[in-house]
C-alpha cells in the first residue's frame, strides 16, 4: 500500500500584499499549500491564491480581521474544513496610521493598532496552537510572529503608537 504525505499548509495573516504575498508565493515554490488572511482587498488575495494555484498548490483566501476573535476562528473553521490541518502560523498581519506626534494620538487609533499588532498575533497563535500543540495531541507546529524594525528604534515623532505595539 502506498501512502501520499499531505504537504503541509501554512497560514499567513495579512497575506494578500507585501511581506505576506511573497512568504506565500515563496512558501508554495517550497511545496507548502497556503492559506492567508485579509481584511479588505479581495481581488490581491485572490491574485495570490492564483499564483499559488499556479505552482501546483492548494490555496484559500479567507476575509479576517486578526483583531476580531470571532473572525479568527472563523478563519481557523476555514482552514479546518479546507485542510484539516495547519502547520505553520505567520502572524504577519499589521496596521499602521498616519505619522503623529504621541500628544496627538487619538483613543481610537492607538485600540485598533493595539488590537490587530499585539492582540491578534496572540489570538491566531492560541488557535494554532490549539491544533498543533502536543499537549492539544496535535502534531507540533511553528509559529512565526513578524515584526518591524520600529519595534527597537521607536520612531519617535512619527509612528510612536505602532513601534510600541
Amino acid at each position: 500500500m502506498t501512502t501520499v504525505s499531505q504537504a503541509p499548509l501554512i497560514l499567513i495573516t495579512g497575506g494578500s500584499r507585501g511581506v505576506g504575498a511573497a512568504t506565500a508565493r515563496l512558501a508554495a515554490q517550497r511545496g507548502y499549500d497556503v492559506a492567508i488572511s485579509y481584511v479588505s482587498n479581495e481581488s490581491a488575495a485572490q491574485a495570490v491564491v492564483a499564483d499559488v494555484q499556479l505552482l501546483g498548490r492548494k490555496a484559500l483566501a479567507t476575509r479576517a480581521d486578526s483583531a476580531d476573535p470571532r473572525q479568527v476562528a472563523d478563519l481557523f473553521a476555514a482552514i479546518d474544513r479546507e485542510f484539516g490541518r495547519i502547520d505553520v502560523l505567520v502572524n504577519n498581519a499589521g496596521v499602521l496610521a498616519l505619522q503623529s506626534r504621541v500628544e496627538a494620538l487619538d483613543f481610537e487609533r492607538m485600540q485598533r493598532i493595539f488590537a490587530v499588532n499585539a492582540i491578534g498575533p496572540i489570538l491566531c497563535a492560541q488557535q494554532a496552537v490549539r491544533r498543533m500543540s502536543y499537549s492539544h495531541n496535535g502534531p507540533g507546529g511553528v509559529v512565526i510572529n513578524v515584526s518591524s524594525a520600529s519595534a527597537r528604534l521607536g520612531s519617535p515623532n512619527e509612528y510612536v503608537d505602532y513601534a510600541a505595539s
